[in-house]
């Protein structure tokens, strides 16, 4: 009985989220497609109204008014973005594990997940998209490793995380603060 009742409860939640997702299409599709938030360059979708005309809640944002095509990957920024990874996991560990010992983690990271990354960039029609894949296989491989290298513990995780921020942005923008960005 355990089996059968777990079945049809996957079954009927499967059958909610068809509905939902449905639901959810068509509701997209009466929202107005001009509204346009003018600070965000993003489309506004409004919550409905209650029934004495006030708004339920704030506007939700969608997708890009205009959206802008992707310029092509840069090489340079894709190998600087994973050496202030490895640097940043260093700090975050204190140097215990030693660099020897991560780069043979990312490599171990690498060959472990190498097929399934070879298996979706087989449909890559250009040099771009195949740059992006690979991009993502690295990028992907290589946290992993750290992920794994800093043992999980969650302290090290987060100096990690805030150590290759702040390296990222002293790489590619030194100067910005708080005051330049509008949402």
């Amino acid at each position: 009985i355990g089996r059968a009742f777990r079945k049809s409860v996957v079954q009927s939640a499967q059958v909610v989220d068809k509905l939902d997702g449905g639901w959810e299409r068509f509701s997209d599709s009466l929202r107005d497609k001009s509204k346009c938030d003018k600070n965000t360059g993003r489309r506004l979708y409004d919550n409905g109204t209650r029934k004495d005309g006030t708004p339920i809640g704030s506007p939700g944002l969608g997708e890009l008014c205009a959206p802008e095509p992707l310029s092509p990957l840069d090489v340079g920024v894709k190998d600087s973005v994973l050496a202030a990874a490895v640097k940043s996991a260093l700090i975050a560990s204190g140097d215990k594990g030693g660099t020897d010992t991560l780069l043979k983690a990312i490599q171990e990271s690498k060959d472990l997940v190498r097929p399934s990354f070879e298996r979706s960039m087989k449909n890559s029609v250009s040099e771009d998209e195949k740059n992006r894949g690979l991009f993502k296989f690295e990028l992907y491989s290589t946290l992993r490793a750290i992920t794994n290298f800093l043992k999980g513990d969650k302290s090290s995780i987060r100096a990690f995380q805030l150590a290759w921020g702040n390296e990222l942005i002293s790489m590619y923008a030194p100067s910005a603060n708080r005051k330049d960005y509008v949402s």
